[in-house]
């Protein structure tokens, strides 16, 4: 075989090898990206965040979570928020701590809601199920 042939065809098979390793990438990123575990994390940062919020505000508020999350389970504590997942143990919930003043207090414990709200009443935090607070 001719030096160029053996080129091209050097070519092609690196071409090929990029495109199995991009596609390959691609799909084992896009599988994390869509699992449980990173939207069961997202959540329960972003409820932590919610909470911290609400401390920080004055006077009576509501906030609504604006995703569907009907499949987890929610434990909101003094300092801690935990989400599980049906069936999960407690090694696999994802807990996120925060901070609250003396005065404060949170709680309030939700399966199985389409949509979740922290309710914030004086000085209480409230995790309630947002159809329970707003009929529609």
């Amino acid at each position: 075989m001719n030096k160029k042939a053996n080129t091209i065809l050097m070519i092609i098979f690196e071409l090929l090898i990029v495109i199995a390793v991009v596609f390959s990438t691609s799909k084992v990123a896009y599988g994390y990206a869509s699992s449980d575990k990173v939207l069961k994390i997202n959540v329960a940062e972003d409820l932590a965040m919610m909470t911290n919020t609400l401390i920080g505000t004055h006077g009576d508020s509501k906030v609504e979570y604006p995703l569907d999350v009907e499949q987890f389970t929610f434990i909101l504590s003094k300092g801690s928020i935990t989400v599980l997942s049906a069936g999960d143990i407690a090694q696999t919930a994802e807990v996120r701590l925060f901070y609250l003043p003396k005065k404060y207090s949170a709680t309030g414990t939700i399966e199985n809601a389409k949509r979740v709200c922290l309710i914030k009443q004086g000085y209480l935090i409230e995790l309630k199920n947002c159809q329970e607070v707003i009929p529609n």
